[in-house]
């Protein structure tokens, strides 16, 4: 919830500048953000396991079914949440980042006629 109401407000639809600068001035509430949705995630893993044991009695495949199909959910839950941690590196300004060249191709005015023709 916190992730969802706190640091979710740090995201400005439509304007990713502004997100991104939103991000750099409150990093640690981005950070706090995600440490507490992975909490979450795993707070919930016991639960989606408790789930099978009380429903196992009643369809052994359907409890199975459920159990397997909550955790495929949570795990790709998990790792959209960890690629916000790329959001992080990317604003942080590191030296890899500013050492770059701009990626470009090798394109000339002769190999663009000849694409046309």
């Amino acid at each position: 919830m916190f992730a969802a109401f706190y640091a979710g407000s740090l995201v400005v639809d439509g304007d990713a500048a502004k997100t991104a600068a939103n991000i750099t001035a409150s990093e640690r509430l981005f950070r706090l953000g995600i440490a507490s949705d992975l909490i979450t995630f795993a707070a919930v893993v016991p639960l989606i396991v408790a789930l099978y044991v009380v429903l196992r009695p009643v369809n052994r495949n359907l409890a199975l079914l459920a159990l397997s199909w909550r955790l495929v959910e949570t795990s790709i839950f998990v790792v959209a949440t960890l690629n916000n941690l790329s959001v992080l590196r990317a604003l942080s300004g590191a030296a890899y980042l500013r050492g770059r060249r701009q990626l470009s191709w090798p394109v000339d005015d002769n190999y663009l006629g000849r694409l046309r023709a």
